[in-house]
């Protein structure tokens, strides 16, 4: 009985209409379709991972340059920090000096403005043998103006 199904079967199919061709033609048609897809994917593909590499370099270039910079401010910020000791060193030194070239100025406190403005010197020379006696022992003062 199985036997007379098959070779009924296969009558029947022998009988219709071979449609194999068209539906070959169309099946690869549409392999060609999916391919030709498939192939721009790729192309497409293959440019984002060369740009991918390109942008991983960049970003390895930048990432050096950028380490290179903080090193260089750091040894910038050590050196500004040096030459601002430095500066107030100098500034220190700076006040002392000018501290001590005023210790060359002599106020006299108690005499009246103007006394001797004609020759400060020689007033002050005179005054001075006066005020202090034992000066007078050593002869002439010697004064000069600091400004």
């Amino acid at each position: 009985m199985l036997e007379e199904r098959a070779s009924q079967q296969e009558k029947a199919a022998s009988k219709r209409p071979m449609k194999r061709p068209a539906l070959t033609k169309r099946a690869t048609m549409k392999k060609v379709k999916i391919q030709t897809k498939l192939d721009a994917y790729n192309s497409r593909l293959e440019a984002v991972e060369k740009d991918t590499a390109s942008l991983r370099s960049a970003n390895a270039t930048i990432t050096k340059q950028t380490d290179t910079l903080q090193v260089e401010a750091r040894r910038n910020k050590a050196s500004m920090n040096d030459n601002t000791e430095e500066i107030i060193k100098l500034k220190e030194r700076m006040a002392l000096m000018e501290d001590r070239a005023r210790r060359s100025n002599l106020r006299l406190v108690f005499l009246e403005e103007g006394a001797g403005s004609d020759n400060p010197i020689a007033f002050l020379q005179r005054l001075l043998l006066v005020w202090l006696p034992a000066l007078a022992a050593r002869g002439t003062i010697e004064m000069e103006m600091a400004h």
